[in-house]
């Protein structure tokens, strides 16, 4: 009987072989790998929007397959059309962002998903093994590359790490030499990442790694005015308690969430971060506190401000945010007493040319004037 003879296996971007062999992949097929890649398979094999079998491999967490490809000479720095490569997607949640096979029929999804995937342990030996081959912790950009929809979603490594919440994944990226400063195309930084989210000890990493806590964002922004930012959206919603509400704690997990993103703002003071600088809406960090309500992360800030009066990128001083607040009356009382004993101008104008004084002369707050003749 005649031996059959293997014909190797094409592999051009508008083979199906892409949808055959990247389930392969999630499945963890791996004698069909092997059977592609006896036959003469391309072990990149990318699809029509650089998708490569390696860069699905480490998506899965299927560090065997990797294994395979990596042996196979797959090549560890190829892009993806949006400039991701394959350790990027080791660092990605397929549940927010799955990559989908493009064939010209159409998008076809993955049959499954193995409940093992995605575990936090497997994911930082996937990266690890892509670390130890040779892959760039940081981002390695080709202008002409550049589009608006990479410009909007694309992260660096050690960002990925950080919003997956995974400290041990922070400390091995930054063991391997990633930058601590890195920035996203909108000028993102994994310190304001982290910030946002109060991520304790992934700010205490990132700082200790000389993350600089003073960098602005495209948007002006800094780590503190980030998590300012988050920690007042979170006071407004708690303060709604109505259906519309995203958040809504019970006392305790408040109180945790308030002495999370106070060690934060702690943190970053103690590394340099400054309360009274503005953004170019004329947001300083000391204002969000206001507009939160929270008299405790109001003192922490004012202790370290130096200009309470600056009012550059703004239409309005410290006195004037507070004196527009409907928070609880002794609310309003301690802070304007300790504003006013830290050396706010009561008499400064705002844009409009009104002055505290005259905002609480208008608005019938008495107790405000009461403070002023004491």
């Amino acid at each position: 009987m005649a031996q059959r003879r293997s014909t190797p296996l094409r592999t051009p971007k508008s083979n199906k072989i892409h949808v055959h062999i990247k389930n392969a992949l999630l499945l963890g097929n791996t004698k069909l790998l092997d059977r592609y890649l006896r036959r003469g398979g391309e072990p990149e094999c990318p699809d029509r929007h650089g998708m490569t079998l390696l860069m699905v491999a480490a998506f899965y967490n299927q560090r065997a397959m990797l294994e395979k490809l990596l042996e196979a000479g797959a090549n560890i720095h190829a892009t993806h059309d949006d400039l991701r490569t394959a350790l990027h997607f080791a660092l990605m949640d397929p549940e927010t962002l799955p990559p989908l096979v493009r064939t010209p029929a159409g998008d076809v999804g993955y049959p499954k998903m193995p409940p093992e995937t995605r575990d936090p342990g497997a994911m930082g030996e996937i990266a690890r093994r892509l670390l130890e081959v040779g892959s760039s912790p940081d981002m390695a950009l080709d202008p002409a590359r550049i589009t608006i929809r990479t410009r909007s979603r694309l992260k660096t490594p050690l960002q990925l790490a950080v919003l997956q919440k995974n400290t041990a994944l922070v400390r091995l990226l930054l063991d391997y030499g990633a930058t601590p400063d890195s920035t996203d195309l909108m000028g993102t930084t994994p310190l304001m990442e982290a910030a946002q989210y109060a991520y304790t000890d992934i700010v205490k990493a990132l700082l200790e790694a000389e993350a600089d806590p003073c960098v602005t964002r495209r948007d002006s922004k800094r780590a503190l005015h980030l998590v300012m930012e988050s920690l007042c959206t979170l006071t407004q919603d708690q303060r709604r308690h109505d259906e519309r509400a995203k958040v809504t704690l019970n006392a305790d997990q408040w109180a945790l969430l308030t002495q999370k993103h106070s060690l934060t703002i702690d943190m970053l003071i103690a590394h340099g971060a400054r309360p009274d600088i503005s953004t170019l809406g004329g947001d300083t960090a000391l204002k969000l506190a206001i507009r939160a309500g929270l008299p405790s992360i109001f003192e922490l800030l004012l202790a370290h401000c130096k200009d309470l009066d600056q009012m550059r990128f703004s239409n309005e001083g410290t006195l004037h945010v507070l004196l527009e607040q409907r928070l609880p009356q002794e609310t309003l009382v301690h802070m304007a007493s300790l504003l006013l004993q830290a050396g706010a101008d009561p008499q400064q104008t705002n844009k409009a040319g009104q002055s505290a004084v005259d905002i609480a002369t208008d608005k019938g707050q008495t107790w405000f004037l009461s403070l002023l003749s004491h």
